[in-house]
């Protein structure tokens, strides 16, 4: 009783049988296969030893079984791994075949939910993101309806009138600025003109200097790699710089550079000096729209509801008719902080932007690959 498959008979009846009656069944079974070895030769008795084995696998038997070897699985496990290492020796290049796809399977699931994460995460790093929005508009160009990223200059301190809006801010890129200071000269590309209250409505860290860093209306924030490029350190209030060797400011505050999963990007700041008022030329004339425009940023103090586009049509109404504004297509809508970067590209859109095709593209190749590596 030695061979094999006699094993496998028995290790069969016992996975099943109760313990009581196993050694019954197992004498019996054993007497069977001495005498079917004499009359059917041994070749024909295993098969009969494993047919009889199998045959005890009923009801009557099976329900009397307590099943205690579940309380145990280690054995049965055992089992499994010895015949998954008999396996592996015998197709050893079909296995590395594929743990090789399972691995590269999930190291580039792994791969693309980094890229995927770090692309929904933009702007989402602001305190209270959700509550707030930049302001779009629309208006015709050549008969066409175009939408900005922009708005009038007014419009900014006219939604500050509403009660649902917490602060406003808005930002003007500089074109072609230098900052000089003593004999240093250094290219400054993303120098923005904002409000004061631009640290209300978006969040910055602050290195020196406080919230109040641009109600000085000479006075300047920089970043920390700006301000280590210019004079060597971060600790640097009261210095004096000049923008394109004409206006003199002092810098109050320096902040952390701009975040990676950030839409914007800002080097240096001052305050915003340009005023206007809205009227009909700042909505028809192109050239008066772009120059006296900025990007607006608003902070709800509450989720926005329908109420809220009838409350900016009475005020824009104050200044220009909806009939007019209807026939010359302009209008304002409000667009969450964290759509931004995966939202449309509009006109004067100069933030950084992705693609939501691509994030589609690649969660979908991830599931599939990881759908694929694990039928494999």
């Amino acid at each position: 009783m030695s061979n094999d498959k006699t094993h496998i008979a028995f290790r069969i009846l016992k996975g099943f049988c109760p313990n009581h009656l196993y050694e019954e069944i197992e004498g019996d079974l054993s007497q069977k296969f001495e005498r079917d070895v004499k009359l059917f030769g041994e070749k024909q008795a295993k098969r009969r030893l494993m047919w009889n084995a199998i045959r005890f696998c009923r009801p009557g038997i099976v329900f009397r079984n307590q099943l205690s070897f579940y309380k145990n699985p280690s054995p049965m496990l055992k089992n499994y791994l010895i015949t998954s290492l008999r396996h592996i020796r015998k197709s050893k290049v079909n296995f590395a075949f594929k743990l090789g796809g399972l691995s590269l399977a999930l190291f580039s699931f792994l791969a693309i939910s980094i890229y995927v994460s770090y692309q929904w995460s933009f702007d989402r790093f602001h305190e209270d993101y959700e509550n707030v929005y930049r302001v779009t508009s629309e208006r015709k160009d050549n008969e066409a309806i175009e939408k900005y990223a922009i708005t009038p200059l007014s419009i900014g301190p006219l939604l500050h009138q509403l009660p649902e809006i917490q602060s406003t801010a808005r930002i003007r890129y500089a074109n072609a600025t230098y900052l000089l200071y003593k004999n240093k000269v250094i290219d400054c590309e993303n120098l923005i003109e904002t409000d004061s209250s631009l640290f209300d409505v978006l969040t910055f860290q602050f290195i020196k200097g406080d919230k109040n860093a641009l109600k000085n209306p000479n006075g300047m924030v920089l970043t920390r790699t700006l301000a280590q490029t210019i004079f060597g350190t971060t600790d640097v209030l009261q210095k004096v710089i000049s923008i394109n060797g004409q206006e003199l400011h002092e810098v109050t505050a320096v902040i952390e550079d701009s975040q990676p999963n950030s839409h914007l990007f800002v080097s240096a700041m001052v305050p915003i000096r340009v005023q206007d008022e809205l009227n009909l030329n700042s909505i028809v004339d192109p050239v008066a729209f772009s120059d006296q425009s900025a990007t607006l940023y608003v902070r709800f103090n509450r989720p926005i509801d329908d109420s809220l586009s009838s409350k900016v049509e009475k005020l824009l109404d104050q200044h220009v008719k909806k009939s007019i504004r209807a026939e010359h297509g302009f209008s304002v809508a409000f667009q969450p902080l964290a759509d931004i970067y995966l939202g449309p590209q509009y006109r004067y859109d100069f933030s950084s932007k992705g693609s939501m095709v691509y994030v589609y593209a690649f969660s979908t190749l991830g599931l599939l690959l990881l759908l694929v590596a694990g039928i494999n």
